[in-house]
C-alpha cells in the first residue's frame, strides 16, 4: 500500500488479474506516485481491475494514469465509480474505452421464499413482483452479463421469457440477477404442489420447446451447436481410440448447421410460469442448431445423473428418478407427436450426444471439479461405446 498526500494506493495480484484499489484524491500532486505503483504490479497482467469505492475525485493527471494503463493492458475495469466521477469519465470519453460500474445496489434474501436452485444458482423470492438468482460463483459478475444480453436478445427474437432488469449483491456477498415475475412458479413447483400432472408439463415442455426451436436466427446471431461440440470433442481427443475418435467427429461434422434457436439448459426448474404463460430463465447456453442438441441437455439433467447417482433426481428436482425419466420421455414423445420419425433411432442419438456431453463435461471439470471421475467417466464411455455402431446420423432434422 502506498500513501500520498490525499490518496492511497493498494494493488493486489490474483493470477493475471491486478486489482487496485484508490482512495482519496487522484490529481497533478497524487498521480505521480499512483502511476508508479500500478506500473509495478502490471508484469505478466492482461487484466487491470480498479475498485473506486472509497475515490472522491479524478483530475486530468488522474485520468492520464487510468489512459496509461489501458494502454498497456487492454482489459481495464473501474468497479464502484460514484456518479460524480462517473460523470467525468463518461463526458471525456472513458466510458467508451473501458468498462465502467457504478455500485451494485445490495439487497437482502433473509426470510425470502426459496422458489427454485440448481447447479448456478438459488431463487427467491423478494417480493410479490420481484425475483432475483443469486449465483453460487462470487466472480460470476461478467457470465451474468452475458446471460442477461442473451435474455435480451432472445426476448427480443420472440422468445417468452424473464427479462432481467438489474444486478445485485445478495446478503451471502453474492452477484444477484433480479427479475419481474408477478406471482410467478416454476414448472417443478407445479408439480409438486400436484397443480399440473407429470403429463401435463411434459405436454406443456414440448409446446414451449417447439416455440422456441421454431424461432430461425440469422446466421451469427447467437454461437453455434455444431461448432461447441467439435471444439468439445478436441478437448476430450484422448478418451477415446483414434477410429472412435474420427468417427464421432465425423457423425458431429454431418449435423447440417441449423439456424434454429437452442434454450440448451432446459429443463422444470428453469422454466417459470406467470398464469398460463412459460417464461424461459437461464439463458447461458442460448445457441443455434439442431433440436437433437436440446434433448441431449435434457437426457443429461432427466437420465445420466440419476442414472450413475441413484437419488439425484430427488435431491435436486425433489421428484424421484423414475418420474425424471418418465418426464424426459414423455416430452419427447409429445415433441415428436405430429413427425413421423424412427423414434427409436432418433432416441439413440440423443441418447449417444447425452453421454458424450456427460462425460466431456466431466473430463473438462465442468461436472464434479473436486471428485475422482475414473469411474463416471468410463461407465459414460461405455454407454458410447455400445451406442456408437447403432448411429449412423445425429441430427434429428426436424422440419420447421
Amino acid at each position: 500500500m502506498t500513501h500520498s498526500k490525499g490518496l492511497s494506493v493498494t494493488t493486489k495480484k490474483q493470477g493475471s488479474v491486478l486489482l487496485i484499489t484508490l482512495s482519496g484524491r487522484i490529481d497533478t500532486d497524487t498521480a505521480p506516485t499512483a502511476q508508479q505503483q500500478v506500473a509495478d504490479g502490471l508484469e505478466d497482467c492482461n487484466r487491470v481491475v480498479i475498485d473506486c469505492t472509497d475515490l472522491e475525485y479524478i483530475s486530468s493527471s488522474g485520468l492520464r494514469v487510468i489512459l496509461y494503463l489501458r494502454k498497456r493492458i487492454r482489459d481495464v475495469e473501474m468497479i464502484n465509480v460514484s456518479s460524480a466521477i462517473f460523470e467525468i469519465l463518461q463526458t471525456t470519453g472513458f466510458t467508451e474505452m473501458i468498462e465502467v460500474r457504478r455500485p451494485l445496489r445490495h439487497i437482502s434474501t433473509e426470510g425470502c421464499e426459496v422458489i427454485g436452485e440448481g447447479a448456478m444458482g438459488i431463487v427467491y423470492r423478494i417480493d410479490r413482483e420481484t425475483i432475483v438468482k443469486e449465483f453460487k460463483d462470487p466472480e460470476a459478475l461478467r457470465d451474468i452479463e452475458n446471460e442477461q444480453a442473451l435474455a435480451r436478445k432472445a426476448f427480443i427474437l420472440g422468445v417468452p421469457t424473464a427479462i432481467p432488469y438489474d444486478i445485485v449483491i445478495t446478503d451471502h456477498g453474492l452477484y444477484g440477477s433480479v427479475f419481474e415475475l408477478l406471482e410467478a412458479s416454476s414448472f417443478q413447483k407445479l408439480i409438486l404442489t400436484k397443480k399440473k400432472t407429470l403429463s401435463e408439463v411434459a405436454e406443456m415442455s414440448a409446446e414451449l420447446l417447439h416455440v422456441i426451436h421454431g424461432i430461425e436466427l440469422k446466421e451469427g446471431d447467437l454461437p453455434s451447436c455444431r461448432s461447441q461440440a467439435l471444439d468439445l470433442l478436441e478437448t476430450g481427443k484422448e478418451l477415446f481410440t483414434d477410429e472412435e475418435f474420427g468417427r464421432l467427429k465425423e457423425l458431429y461434422e454431418g449435423i447440417p448447421e441449423c439456424n434454429r434457436m437452442i434454450h440448451g439448459d432446459f429443463h422444470i426448474k428453469n422454466v417459470m410460469v406467470r398464469g398460463e404463460e412459460p417464461l424461459l430463465i437461464d439463458m447461458e447456453f442460448l445457441s443455434s442448431g439442431d433440436p437433437a442438441f436440446e434433448f441431449s441437455g435434457l437426457y443429461v439433467a432427466y437420465h445420466c445423473f440419476s442414472e450413475l447417482f441413484p437419488g439425484n433426481s430427488e435431491e435436486f428436482f425433489k421428484i424421484n428418478d423414475t418420474e425424471t425419466e418418465r418426464l424426459f420421455m414423455e416430452t419427447f414423445d409429445a415433441y415428436l407427436e405430429d413427425y413421423d420419425k424412427d423414434r427409436d433411432q432418433l432416441l439413440k442419438q440423443v441418447q449417444l450426444m447425452a453421454w458424450m456431453r456427460f462425460v466431456l463435461y466431466v473430463h473438462t471439470g465442468k461436472y464434479f471439479k473436486d471428485t475422482d471421475t475414473g469411474w463416471i467417466r468410463e461407465q459414460a464411455l461405455t454407454h458410447i461405446r455400445e451406442l456408437l455402431p447403432q448411429v449412423n446420423e445425429l441430427a434429428m432434422n426436424m422440419e420447421a
